[in-house]
């Protein structure tokens, strides 16, 4: 048996109650891959060949 999805509403009522916050953040895309750290993504752009997600 699968969990209903909760409202956005129940959702951010839940994260309020246990102090969970959403913090803004930057994200690198290469490759269909998605990085944090943006020597990561350096990296494995560097490393790679075909960026297309997918290939």
């Amino acid at each position: 048996m699968t969990q209903p999805v909760p409202s956005q509403k129940t959702e951010q009522s839940e994260l309020n109650r246990y102090g969970i916050i959403t913090v803004p953040t930057k994200v690198y895309t290469w490759g269909g891959f998605r990085y944090t750290n943006a020597r990561d993504a350096l990296a494995a752009a560097k490393r790679g060949g075909d960026p297309s997600p997918g290939k």
